[in-house]
């Protein structure tokens, strides 16, 4: 998906504020939304559970978002691209595509360490509205296949469907993650990615 269809989408979402101020209170829905999804999750949070913590009336909740899944899908298209930009981020110095896999992993972990409740409100998607959980996915899974596939083209992947290998590297980072990070709090991410790429070592040529 480009960023201008990106942009075009998330408008659809919320009524975008048109001063710092309203950003400022936009911003402080998202938070108190965030809190709250994590702590009781979505069924069992209200739009006035929301407001109460943002300090806003109900009326200017409605201000911004239809209902409260339009502002949970707003927050998890912006965690796609949070987490996107962030990696990409700590990938910038890498040489080549192994390293580039064990750095993006890492970072991967990293984020999900100190942002715990994108992880769990992300997950909780496939219960709530199973076509958002896909879509996150398929969205990450896209950007990450281009990659591949240049990577693949410069020979530095081997022959493997891309969209396959995509899936099969995000799956394995995620349960992973849920487990050592999200779970039991591990912050040795180094460890854990040097882990991860003794695993992945096959699909890179002229491996031993």
């Amino acid at each position: 998906m480009s960023d201008q269809s990106e942009l075009e989408r998330k408008a659809l979402l919320v009524n975008p504020p048109k001063t710092a101020r309203g950003q400022e209170t936009l911003d402080r829905i998202c938070q108190s939304a965030e809190q709250a999804f994590f702590k009781k999750g979505y069924y069992n949070t209200s739009i006035s559970d929301i407001t109460s913590v943002a300090g806003i009336s109900t009326g200017t909740f409605y201000l911004y978002f239809e209902s409260k899944i339009m502002l949970y899908e707003y927050l998890i298209s912006q965690y796609g691209h949070t987490i996107r930009k962030y990696i990409h981020e700590h990938v910038s110095h890498c040489t080549d595509r192994k390293q580039r896999e064990r750095e993006g992993m890492r970072a991967w972990m990293e984020y999900i360490s100190h942002h715990k409740y994108v992880f769990s409100i992300t997950w909780e998607s496939l219960f709530i509205d199973r076509r958002l959980f896909d879509k996150y996915y398929a969205e990450f899974a896209a950007s990450y296949m281009r990659q591949i596939s240049i990577a693949q083209s410069n020979g530095e992947i081997q022959d493997i469907d891309p969209e396959v290998l995509s899936f099969a590297l995000m799956g394995m980072t995620n349960f992973i993650g849920m487990h050592w990070i999200l779970f039991r709090d591990e912050q040795n991410f180094d460890y854990l990615a040097d882990e991860i790429s003794k695993i992945i070592d096959g699909i890179f040529p002229n491996t031993k």
